[in-house]
């Protein structure tokens, strides 16, 4: 049995077949006999390049406008894990329709007929989770004493995906997940170092779309916006439209008016402790249409065009600079990717912070060499009442099969300043075992990007990093793998002195009694801030648990350094946890907590700002859900333990067709004050989302 399944799966190659009049009900029809079909067999977790505990046949056809999977997984004597709420088995299909080696589509589909999509980019590097395609599945499970057996059937509308037509080969892989054992399958066997590689791909042959068309994706939205501020009670009615148009398999268009500022998924209270900015992740689905086009390659440091800069929150707490339309088009070949993206947004005059109208422009360009190697260019301008700025990028990674090195430069140019910026970080693997990293950054006196984009360095910072690390698998047993590394950094703020510091890194992997992941760092060194030498020391660990159904982590820092938000040298830390909860069949509890502790230079407890953001979901039906969510702050300071502010939520959310769906929310933020507590914000909405595709 053995040798056949590896005489088999010897070619990574699987043949697609044309059929009609296929459904997409998770029952195998008559047409699935003629596909050609392979298995995924080859475990890559626990126990790597050992042969799977289940039996997966992976089968492919084609009708005109769409490619279709089925996946037939034969359980034995034991039942698929099948739960709407919780850890079930899953499987995953990675399509690569321009054979870019660098850039997947990730499909993936649990048990329950659940749905994930996402982009995977930077050849496996990176993913993008804020993609979202249109495309259907459908689960059975068949149960039959000693022969239970799962199947998942696919459809992927060729008009979802950008694809190539001079071309009949695609770049595919498949994953099979079985919760019982904690067990990761792949049909191609990444390198266990590196894990999934899109230039490793296997080869799906004789793709040929014959649709021809576009697709239309209309998206209104309507909210009343009810907010209160300094007494002041406003009703804010709000509609606007996203529209995207598909011109061709590689080229969209999208154009937005008056969008949302999506604070019906508000971000959560952050704190920073550090001198840099917090970074907000982008939420308005006309910004997210194409953004990994915008991004540098490896995704740098430094971000050239920062989304959040359109349309940002006044200061003053006033609420939003208005966004008056936007248009982007973007355009993505098996060489090239290009994006031009254009946004005005209107004057708000809050009681102390000003924004007046502005003109946002973002041009970038990539362009694929070798194998899966690519440089790329972006030029990004904003123009004001009286005042412009411009950002130049140019970037680059050159990829090998186990070796990266990526590089960056940047450039800032306005009436009152210019600047530069320059980096370059390498990976080299040495031996089987043995990897270093490199990094190196230099940024130039007048660098200042703040207008347009986002970047953790200052005018005149200096800085390198060396890390050699080791790791060992271990191919039996409890543990599964151990490493640790040594490292070095060297920087330098502006004309003050060079700082040097060590790090020392530890990390243990265990597959029994249930995986368990434990990272610990300490490190510290010569430092220097605001006219003073200091000795700076940290410790960083955290520590992941996945026993049964659940998911645990906590992890947290402590160290000895600046604190830039109140000026001095003292000890900090914070503490870091979050957790997945299922349980009985529809319900799951997901909070996330955040913990900053401030000291002063002798030692004594000055503050402790503790936040969390605790989900309830209920999973009505695989398309359909309701979340109720809390994310209140406390301060405990001279003794004394305050709630000093409250946002709650309510999500109701239905995909009553592929990518459209039908939301209704409620989210109110409350604050603490002399007169108990205050609703600041409050926000009610009704949202639909309806997609056309002709």
């Amino acid at each position: 049995m053995l040798f056949a399944i590896i005489l088999i799966s010897t070619y990574d190659t699987l043949t697609v077949h044309y059929a009609e009049g296929i459904k997409v009900d998770g029952n195998v029809e008559v047409q699935w006999y003629q596909a050609d079909s392979t298995l995924v067999y080859r475990q890559f977790s626990p126990y790597y390049d050992s042969i799977s505990t289940y039996r997966t046949v992976v089968k492919c056809l084609q009708d005109k406008g769409n490619l279709y999977f089925l996946f037939d997984i034969h359980t034995g004597g034991e039942q698929p894990i099948v739960k709407l709420a919780g850890a079930e088995d899953r499987v995953t299909v990675y399509i690569d329709p321009m054979d870019s080696k660098v850039m997947a589509y990730g499909f993936s589909v649990t048990a329950s007929n659940q749905r994930l999509d996402w982009l995977v980019l930077d050849d496996g590097r990176w993913s993008d989770y804020t993609w979202a395609g249109v495309w259907e599945s459908a689960t059975r499970v068949y149960r039959n004493g000693t022969d239970n057996r799962l199947v998942i059937e696919i459809k992927i509308p060729f008009k979802t995906l950008r694809f190539r037509n001079d071309i009949a080969d695609w770049g595919v892989q498949f994953r099979v997940y079985f919760q019982r054992y904690k067990e990761t399958n792949y049909w191609v066997l990444p390198d266990q170092r590196e894990g999934l590689r899109v230039s490793q791909f296997g080869i799906l042959t004789n793709v040929k779309p014959t649709v021809v068309g576009y697709g239309t994706e209309i998206y209104p939205v309507g909210l009343t916006k009810h907010t209160l501020y300094r007494e002041e009670k406003k009703t804010i009615p709000w509609v606007g439209l996203d529209i995207t148009w598909k011109i061709s398999p590689s080229l969209t268009l999208n154009v937005t008016g008056w969008p949302d500022f999506a604070e019906i998924e508000s971000d959560p209270f952050k704190m920073s402790l550090s001198k840099y900015e917090i970074y907000y992740s982008e939420r308005r689905p006309f910004f997210l249409e194409g953004k990994e086009i915008f991004e540098p390659s490896g995704f740098g440091i430094v971000k050239p065009f920062y989304s959040r800069r359109v349309g940002r929150r006044m200061r003053d707490g006033t609420g939003e600079v208005p966004i008056l339309g936007g248009l982007k088009l973007t355009g993505k070949t098996r060489r090239w990717e290009f994006g031009l993206l254009s946004a005005y947004t209107g004057d708000k005059f809050g009681d102390w912070d000003t924004a007046y109208a502005t003109l946002w422009n973002v041009l970038r360009y990539k362009h694929y060499i070798f194998t899966n190697s690519e440089l790329g260019g972006m030029l990004a301008t904003r123009m004001d009442k009286g005042s412009s700025y411009y950002v130049v990028d140019v970037d680059g990674s050159l990829r090998s099969t186990h070796d990266n090195l990526t590089y960056q430069v940047v450039g800032n140019l306005s009436h009152s300043s210019a600047g530069i910026f320059v980096s370059c970080r390498g990976e080299k693997r040495l031996s089987q075992e043995y990897t270093v990293f490199m990094q190196s950054t230099y940024t130039g006196e007048g660098f200042d990007i703040s207008p347009l984009g986002y970047a953790t360095t200052f005018a005149g910072d200096r800085s390198i990093f060396l890390f050699i690390h080791r790791m060992k698998f271990i191919s039996k047993g409890n543990l599964d793998r151990w490493s640790y590394g040594l490292g070095y950094s060297s920087n330098k703020e502006a004309n003050e002195p060079w700082c040097h510091a060590m790090y020392l890194n530890g990390y243990l992997g265990f597959r029994k009694p249930f995986p368990i992941r434990v990272n610990l760092s300490i490190g510290g060194g010569r430092s220097y801030e605001s006219g003073t030498y200091f000795w700076s020391k940290s410790l960083n660990w955290n520590i992941g648990l996945k026993p049964k159904q659940y998911s645990f982590w906590i992890g947290g820092y402590y160290g000895y350094g600046w604190n830039y938000r109140r000026n001095l040298l003292a000890w900090q830390g914070t503490l870091q946890f979050s957790a997945y909860v299922p349980f009985w069949e529809r319900f799951s509890l997901n909070p996330f907590g955040n913990l900053w502790v401030e000291l002063n230079p002798h030692g004594k407890l000055l503050q402790v700002t503790m936040t969390a953001s605790i989900y309830f979901d209920i999973i009505i039906t695989p398309y359909m859900d309701v979340t109720i969510a809390a994310n209140p702050v406390a301060v405990y300071e001279d003794g004394k333990l305050q709630l000093t502010q409250e946002r709650i939520s309510l999500f109701y959310s239905w995909e009553f067709k592929p990518k459209s769906k039908f939301y209704l929310v409620w989210n109110t933020l409350y604050i603490q004050n002399g007169n108990g507590w205050q609703p600041i914000e409050q926000i009610a909405a009704i949202k639909l989302r309806w997609l056309f595709l002709f």
